[in-house]
């Protein structure tokens, strides 16, 4: 009797999780599987899309041609063009082919130019600008630096301009220096060595500037102009025997109330605002300056202003001072006289406007002028502007001698991971200290120690869209 009992337990059991599996399992929802297509007339949502989308494969899709631009950034660690950058309109992604590479499957980069050169004095050169390099008088080539800046264009046919104006990530490239070693090399300056340039670029346009270095940039100018790099090449800078290649601008200077001992006077781009001229130090005596440009291709339309830049060691308080220059309307550029700078002092910190407190941050902050006061009235033309940088303490706190105006300011925090970067109107004024995006606040010329000054750093706005 005992073992017939113990099959009915163990028989029970078995049922009743029998049951249990049954009731867990009885009602999972199961989900559809994904199907591709278009919901009904979708694609004609699509206004004013020439030719109109049709569905395919479950999407909208167009066969018409978008044009853009493929940037290829090539590694350091690449046999081929190591560290190179090369833009590829999307029209000429397979326009070349190599044994190796046809067909829409495979892009041919485009090829790499290697530059050599020299910026070469001819004695008649030398002597048009008052300058002895070698005796007895030879063709002499000066010591340079040169730069490649890229230039775009929306469609082949248009104007190159800036690359980067036009969203495209190409930086400009600094070519290298050396001393040629083949024995028909041309002499430097006083019999020394020469030095050439060297520098390697992906085929295309450029801005080449070929820039002689001190204490020959008072009188031999840069030669800047628009070049087509098609392929490897000698490149060669050459002032012209008879120094046709120069064109000078005499200059009247003065300044109110002083002298300009130490202060620079340059003709530079006033889109890029690259040197375009000589660069003059002018002397405590000095009331002019004569400006030299080489008449390189297109410098009959470049825009240039006239720029009278302090000495290094009060370009701290003292602005620079342009002025849009016009060839053969030549204006004397005077320096105006400027309030006596005075310190501000104050605090780096987080918005309190929900009405919590406020955290003192460390950070880095530049200040670029907008409105400065002068003494006098001056020409509407004239510019003025002052842009200092600073750090803050620890603890938020910066103290930093202006002169009186209207400053723009621009708050990086040394930390990003707590904090957001700013950018306001700021200024000092007589009952305003608070700084806002939104708010312009006057460095007042009194008094001379202005303390308190918060600077608060605002947290960045999202923005979303499509």
């Amino acid at each position: 009797m005992p073992p017939r009992r113990t099959v009915r337990r163990g028989f029970a059991v078995m049922a009743v999780v029998g049951v249990v599996a049954c009731t867990l399992t009885r009602d999972i929802p199961r989900a559809p599987a994904p199907v591709n297509a278009c919901p009904a007339a979708v694609c004609a949502a699509y206004v004013g899309q020439t030719p109109t989308p049709t569905c395919q494969s479950g999407a909208c899709e167009t066969s018409a041609q978008i044009d853009y631009v493929l940037v290829v950034n090539v590694p350091q660690t690449s046999l081929f063009a190591p560290g190179q950058v090369f833009a590829i309109r999307s029209a000429d992604l397979f326009t070349r082919t190599t044994a190796n590479c046809k067909g829409r499957g495979c892009t041919v980069l485009p090829p790499l130019a290697s530059l050599d050169g020299n910026y070469l004095v001819n004695p008649a050169g030398a002597t048009t600008v008052g300058r002895v390099l070698s005796t007895p008088a030879v063709v002499t080539s000066l010591p340079i630096q040169v730069t490649m800046r890229p230039l775009w264009s929306q469609l082949p046919s248009d104007t190159p301009t800036d690359a980067a104006d036009l969203g495209i990530p190409l930086d400009t490239v600094f070519g290298a220096t050396r001393v040629p070693t083949y024995p028909d090399a041309p002499k430097g300056p006083g019999g020394a060595s020469s030095v050439e340039f060297h520098v390697s670029v992906p085929a295309g346009r450029y801005e080449r500037s070929v820039m002689p270095t001190a204490p020959f940039d008072d009188a031999f100018p840069p030669d800047i102009r628009a070049v087509l790099v098609p392929a490897p090449r000698y490149d060669q800078v050459l002032l012209v025997t008879d120094g046709s290649a120069i064109v000078e601008y005499p200059t009247p200077l003065s300044r109110e109330g002083g002298d300009l001992d130490g202060f620079t006077v340059a003709l530079v781009d006033a889109v890029t605002g690259r040197r375009a001229s000589t660069l003059k130090t002018l002397g405590a005596s000095d009331t002019s300056a004569t400006l030299r440009v080489h008449r390189a291709t297109g410098d009959e339309t470049r825009l240039l202003d006239l720029r009278l830049a302090p000495p290094l060691a009060k370009a701290d308080v003292l602005p620079v001072l342009s002025y849009a220059f016009v060839a053969g309307n030549p204006v004397t550029l005077r320096y105006p006289a400027l309030p006596d700078p005075v310190v501000v002092e104050g605090t780096v910190g987080t918005d309190a406007s929900d009405g919590g407190s406020s955290t003192p941050v460390a950070a880095s902050i530049e200040l670029a002028s907008y409105e400065l006061e002068t003494t006098a009235e001056i020409d509407k033309n004239l510019k003025l502007q002052l842009v200092r940088r600073i750090l803050t303490d620890a603890v938020g706190h910066y103290s930093v001698r202006l002169p009186p105006g209207r400053y723009h300011a621009a708050i990086t925090p040394v930390d990003t991971s707590t904090a957001s970067s700013g950018v306001a109107s700021v200024g000092v004024g007589p009952a305003r200290i608070a700084m806002s995006p939104t708010e312009d606040i006057r460095i007042a010329s009194s008094p001379i120690v202005q303390k308190g000054r918060f600077l608060t750093l605002r947290p960045t706005a999202r923005v979303r869209g499509r």
